[in-house]
Order: structure tokens, then C-alpha cells, then sequence
């Protein structure tokens, strides 16, 4: 069980941002009650209830009150339901000091399995130590419901679930500090390193006019070119500048096709261009 809060600084054209986070560590733990000779326990006086045996869940002792006829606070308004209490064991309660808790309490049904529908949970309840050390379900199940639901009441018994949740305490925790990493510009430096021509080793020509690049890029990016430059089908050497010749491709193609080799990204061309640059682009990347 977590909060977490984010905080954003700015000043003089940088941002910081710090992260925190509020936490509780928490103990679960698990009990199934039988309720054997129900339809017994159902004459009892309403107000009246069975005590169960204590339990170990989440690291603390409880029993559970149960009520088949309603609880005795309530008894008007329980009337028709069967009531139930969980408590926190007097001996632990009186020494245990403030005790977080959660509860669900559900119905087993024939197959073994949780009946969803039966699940009654609780809201985060301070168990403080001289107050009340428990909580109610005035009204957990209906009888009728009950009866309605597990019909085949197996040897005129049914089981309930109890599922506890201790939350042991909640403590401030400072997160590790919050590095900002700015967005990749490597296409820009690349792109840059294209446009001035710097420490090319490859020229490429078509339709009269020359582009510089780069054999390490262009092999990187092309399995064509990777043959030309640097396997069985190189042209020139690998330590001086070689030329090779594109032929059937427009100049300007070859240069947004150069373009999105080194930047990932398209050139800006017209609306009207755009279709036709589109399609010269994709014959060229064919080929």
C-alpha cells in the first residue's frame, strides 16, 4: 500500500523534479470457521451468540462472535440476519497498543472455493488499545439469502472465510533522486554531419550531381551498400574516398532517400510533392 507524490521546479530555463512516497508494510493472514448443526444454532435467542475457538491471523490472536439471530446493539434492525464480530483477543489487545486492521469475511461454497458474493469487507479500522478492539457486520447475510444460496447446505453446515490485513505502520520514504535525460538528438547530429560533408569517404552520384556521405552509415543502414563498401563487391578501398554511381534515380530522391538514412525521418516537401516523393522513395528503397 503505496502514495506517491511528484514535485516539478523551474528556474532560469532548467526543471527539477523530486519524487517521495508514502508506504505501510502489511501482514495478511487466513482462518475458516464451520458453523456445523446450522439450523440448531438458529433457535438460539436473538441477541445471543456462539464464541468461536481464538485464532492465529496476521500475527495476532482473534475469535469470532457469531449471531445467528442478529447482534443485541442492533436487534431490530439485524432481525433476519445473521451478525457477526471479529475481536481482537483482550490479553493481545491490552498490550498490543494501536492495531491498523482490514477484514473480509465471504462464504466457502461447496466446491471449496470463496463465494464472491458473500465477501463483506471492512474499511481501515484503528484497533486502539482501551477502545474497541474489533468490528462488526451487524447485518452480514441474510438468512434467506443464505439459505436461498447454498441450498445443499452440506451436513446442514456452512464455512466462512476471514481474511485480515495488519497494516504495521506507514513511513515516509525518500525515492532515489530524479535525473531528467533530454530526448535523443542523435538523428540531428547525424543529419549535420550529412549536410557539412565532414570526414566523408564514399560520393555518391546521380543524374549529374554528387552527395557526400558516409561508408559507415551507409553500410549500416543498407545491406545493398554494406556490399558495396565493405564486402566481396566493394568498389575503391577502405582508406580513401571511393565513388559510386546510382543510376535511374532522380538527384533529389537519392538525397531525401540519404536523408532518412541518417536522420530515421522524411524531408518536408509540398503537399503536392508529397505523393510522388512517396512512391520515388519506395522504388528506391526496392531496388
Amino acid at each position: 500500500m503505496s502514495v506517491s507524490a511528484l514535485s516539478v521546479g523551474r528556474s532560469s530555463g532548467t526543471s527539477q523534479a523530486s519524487s517521495s512516497f508514502i508506504t505501510a508494510a502489511a501482514a495478511t493472514g487466513t482462518h475458516q470457521l464451520k458453523i456445523d448443526s446450522y439450523s440448531l444454532t438458529k433457535s438460539l435467542q436473538r441477541g445471543a451468540h456462539i464464541k468461536s475457538s481464538n485464532f492465529q491471523a496476521a500475527g495476532y490472536s482473534w475469535y469470532i462472535n457469531y449471531f445467528p439471530n442478529g447482534c443485541g446493539r442492533l436487534i431490530k434492525r439485524a432481525r433476519g440476519y445473521l451478525s457477526l464480530q471479529l475481536v481482537l483477543d483482550g490479553a493481545v489487545a491490552a498490550t498490543a497498543g494501536s492495531v491498523m486492521a482490514q477484514f473480509t469475511l465471504s462464504v466457502i461454497n461447496s466446491a471449496g472455493l470463496q463465494e464472491r458474493t458473500t465477501a463483506r469487507k471492512s474499511p481501515v479500522h484503528n484497533l486502539a488499545r482501551g477502545g474497541a478492539a474489533g468490528w462488526w457486520f451487524f447485518k452480514y447475510m441474510s438468512k434467506a439469502d443464505l439459505e436461498s444460496k447454498f441450498r445443499d447446505l452440506k451436513d446442514d453446515s456452512f464455512t466462512l472465510q476471514c481474511d485480515v490485513v495488519i497494516i504495521d505502520r506507514f513511513r515516509a520514504v525518500k525515492a532515489a533522486p530524479f535525473v531528467e535525460v533530454p530526448p535523443p538528438d542523435l538523428h540531428r547530429h547525424l543529419g549535420e554531419l550529412l549536410f557539412s560533408g565532414e570526414a566523408s569517404d564514399v560520393t555518391l552520384q546521380a543524374g549529374g550531381e554528387t552527395f557526400s556521405a558516409h561508408r559507415c552509415v551507409l553500410a549500416a543502414r543498407s545491406p545493398v551498400f554494406k556490399a558495396k563498401l565493405l564486402g566481396s563487391m566493394k568498389e575503391g578501398t577502405s582508406t580513401t574516398n571511393c565513388a559510386i554511381g546510382i543510376e535511374d534515380i532522380e538527384p533529389r530522391v537519392l538525397q531525401a532517400v540519404l536523408h532518412f538514412m541518417y536522420t530515421d525521418m522524411l524531408q518536408e516537401v509540398s503537399k503536392e510533392e508529397e505523393a510522388a516523393m512517396s512512391q520515388h522513395l519506395l522504388e528506391a528503397a526496392d531496388r
